[in-house]
C-alpha cells in the first residue's frame, strides 16, 4: 500500500523551489490540498489564535500507511509523480512533496493517519524537523495533522506575522476559496473553539457560491459557459450595477486549482472595457477545465501562478465570451433617460455689466434651467471668480469658464469632502443626531467580510449608526447619522460596508478606524453619475468653499483643478 517515494535529484532539481510557509494561512492551504488530493469528503479545520498556536486539520481521506507516514515529512517525498513529465498529466493539487517537510521544520507537528486496510493507525511527532516519537495508535480512516507553535524556532518570521485578526481573515479567505471549487466536500472551520464556517456538500457550484458569498451578489450574477474539444470555460460575472470597489470577489480556477494569472485577469477587465465605472471592479468567478499538458504549473514555488502554453487563444475565448454576456445584459435594459436634459442652440453673447470680456457658451446637452446659466458669485477660497457654468462632463465633472481659463470640479470628490467635514463636525457635538430607520436594514456578508468588520461594531455605534449582529454573518442596522440624506437606505449601507471593509483591509496605520468609518460612509453617500441642476451646482460650490480643506477629498484626490487659457493655447500650438 506504499505510495510515497523520494524523488531522485535529476527530477526534483527541475522542479521550482518548494513551498514557502510565510503565515498560518499557507499551512492551511497546503494541508487542505493534501486532504483534497486524498479524496476526503469531510475536512475540519481548527485554529487557535489564528493558527499561531494551533492548526489542526482532520480529514476522512485515504490516509497513509506506516511507511508512507515516515516518508511524508521528508523533502521531495511525493506520491503524485515518478518522473518529470508526469507534471504535465497531473490531476492533483500537490506534486512536489515538500509541503509537510516545510511545515514540520518550523513547528511542533503531530500527524495521525490510518488506511482502510489496517486495523490501527500511526502517530508521528516531530519538532523543528526532529522526530520525537513514532508509535501505533487508535485512529479513524484518514489523517489528522496538528501544527502547534508555528515559527517557534524562527523568531524573525514569527515577529513578521500580522495581527491575530488579520491572520484569521487570511485563513477564512483560504477556506472559502477551496470551498467554492470543491462543492462536493464538507468544510468546517473552528476558530478558538467557535464554529465560524460550515459548508455542507452541495450538488452544484451554484449552491456553494450562494453559501459563500453575499446573497445580493449571487442573485445578480450572470452565468456563462463555453465548451469545445480543447477547453471548457464557465462561471459567473457581475452586471455593471453590481461591480465592487475592490477585487475580493474575483476567483480564478484552472482544473479546480486556485490560480493567479495576468491573462485571466486581463481578459475579465477587457471584457468590461469602456463600460466599467472608474474605481469599480467586476465580480468574476471563472473556472477553466483544460488538459494538463496545455498548462505549466511548475513556474512558481507556491503553485499559485500558472502559464498557458497558448495564452492568446485563452485570452480571446474568455474576453469574447464575457463581452457577449455583458453586451446582452446591457441591451436587455432600458437606456438611461435624458428627459431632464433639453437640447439648446448656440447662445449669443450677453451683457455681463462688467468689464469682463463676454464668454462664449457652446451647444451641448444642458440643464433645463440653462437660462440662469450666467453666474456672478465669487468663491475666492477655491479660486473661482466670475464664471459661466458650461455643464457636466460624463455626469461627474462640472465645467466652468472663467476669465482665467477653464475650471473643472469633480462633483463626487467635492461632495465627499463636504460630507466628511459635516460628519466629522457632527461627531464633535455632545448630542449626535441620528435618523431612526422606518424598517431595519439587514446586510448579509460572506464570512471573511463579516469577520473583518465585526471588531468595529462598537465604534460604528459611537458614530451615529445603530448596528447589531443579526445572524451568523449579517448585520442589522436600525439608525444612521442624520447628516446623510439618503433615498435608498439599503444601497447606502451596503456600499458603506463594502467601502469600510476595503479601508480596514488596507492596513493603513496612520488612519484611525474612526476616520475610516467616516470616510467610507461619506463615499457611499455620493450618488454616481448624478445629473445636477444649476441650484445644486451653486450649492455645491458654496458648501465646498465653506470647507476647511476644500481642495482634496478625504482620500487625497483633488476636488478642483484650473487650466489657464495659456495652457489650453499650447495644446493647439497657438502659444509656445
Amino acid at each position: 500500500m506504499n505510495r510515497i517515494k523520494i524523488l531522485p535529484p535529476e527530477i526534483y532539481t527541475r522542479i521550482a523551489a518548494g513551498e514557502i510557509i510565510e503565515r498560518p494561512s499557507n499551512v492551511v492551504k497546503e494541508l487542505l490540498e493534501n486532504s483534497i488530493d486524498a479524496k476526503a469528503t469531510k475536512i475540519t479545520i481548527e485554529v487557535i489564535s489564528a493558527g499561531k498556536k494551533l492548526i489542526r486539520i482532520t480529514d476522512n481521506g485515504c490516509g497513509m500507511s506506516k511507511e508512507d507516514l515516515t516518508l511524508c515529512v521528508k523533502p521531495h517525498a511525493t506520491s503524485k509523480i515518478e518522473n518529470f513529465e508526469d507534471i504535465y498529466n497531473l490531476s492533483t493539487l500537490g506534486f512536489r512533496g515538500e509541503a509537510l517537510a516545510s511545515i514540520v521544520n518550523v513547528s511542533k507537528t503531530k500527524i495521525i493517519s490510518k488506511i482502510k486496510e489496517e486495523k490501527i493507525g500511526y502517530e508521528l511527532v516531530i519538532h523543528g524537523g526532529e522526530i520525537i516519537s513514532f508509535e501505533e495508535c487508535a485512529a479513524n480512516e484518514g489523517t489528522i495533522v496538528e501544527v502547534r507553535d508555528l515559527f517557534y524556532n524562527v523568531p524573525a518570521r514569527l515577529k513578521s506575522l500580522k495581527s491575530t485578526y488579520t491572520e484569521k481573515i487570511h485563513i477564512i479567505k483560504t477556506v472559502e476559496e477551496y470551498a467554492v471549487a470543491y462543492n462536493d466536500i464538507e468544510f468546517k472551520l473552528f476558530s478558538d473553539n467557535e464554529l465560524i464556517l460550515s459548508f455542507n456538500p452541495s450538488i452544484s457550484v451554484v449552491k456553494r457560491i450562494n453559501d459563500v458569498f453575499k446573497k445580493e451578489i449571487v442573485q445578480n450574477l450572470i452565468y456563462f459557459e463555453h465548451k469545445d474539444e480543447e477547453i471548457k470555460i464557465y462561471g459567473f460575472i457581475s452586471p455593471l450595477e453590481h461591480t465592487q470597489i475592490n477585487k475580493s470577489l474575483q476567483m480564478f480556477y484552472v482544473n479546480k486549482r486556485p490560480v493567479s494569472s495576468k491573462i485571466l485577469t486581463q481578459s475579465l477587465y477587457d471584457a468590461y472595457k469602456d463600460t466599467l465605472p472608474t474605481g469599480r471592479h467586476p465580480v468574476g468567478i471563472i473556472f477553466i477545465e483544460i488538459h494538463p499538458n496545455k498548462i505549466d504549473v511548475n513556474i512558481h514555488p507556491k503553485k499559485r501562478i500558472i502559464k498557458f502554453f497558448d495564452e492568446e487563444a485563452i485570452y480571446n475565448k474568455i474576453k469574447t465570451l464575457l463581452s457577449e454576456k455583458i453586451k446582452y445584459n446591457l441591451d436587455s435594459k432600458k437606456p438611461i433617460s435624458i428627459d431632464s436634459y433639453s437640447k439648446v442652440n448656440y447662445v449669443s453673447e450677453k451683457n455681463l455689466n462688467t468689464s469682463q470680456k463676454p464668454l462664449s457658451i457652446y451647444t451641448s446637452y444642458l440643464p433645463t434651467d440653462y437660462s440662469q446659466n450666467l453666474i456672478y458669485e465669487n468663491y475666492k477660497k477655491i479660486g473661482i471668480h466670475r464664471y459661466i457654468y458650461l455643464g457636466q462632463l460624463n455626469r461627474t465633472y462640472l465645467l466652468f469658464e472663467t476669465n482665467n481659463g477653464l475650471t473643472i470640479l469633480d462633483q463626487h470628490a467635492a461632495s465627499e469632502r463636504i460630507l466628511f467635514e459635516r460628519f466629522t463636525n457632527e461627531n464633535l457635538k455632545s448630542s449626535l443626531q441620528t435618523q431612526r430607520l422606518l424598517f431595519p436594514v439587514n446586510i448579509e456578508l460572506k464570512l471573511s467580510d463579516f469577520e473583518t468588520i465585526k471588531p468595529y461594531i462598537e465604534e460604528l455605534n459611537k458614530l451615529g449608526f445603530e448596528a447589531i449582529i443579526s445572524g451568523k454573518s449579517s448585520l442589522g442596522f436600525y439608525s444612521i447619522p442624520s447628516v446623510f440624506e439618503i433615498d435608498d437606505i439599503k444601497d447606502f449601507i451596503s456600499k458603506f460596508i463594502e467601502n469600510l471593509i476595503s479601508d480596514i483591509r488596507s492596513e493603513t496605520n496612520d488612519i484611525t478606524i474612526k476616520d475610516k468609518i467616516i470616510r467610507s460612509a461619506c463615499r457611499a453617500a455620493i450618488k454616481a453619475n448624478q445629473l445636477l441642476s444649476l441650484s445644486q451646482v451653486e450649492n455645491l460650490l458654496k458648501d465646498l468653499s465653506d470647507c476647511e480643506q476644500p481642495f482634496f477629498c478625504p482620500h487625497g484626490r483633488p476636488t478642483i483643478i484650473n487650466i489657464e487659457i495659456s495652457e489650453i493655447e499650447k495644446f493647439f500650438l497657438r502659444k509656445k
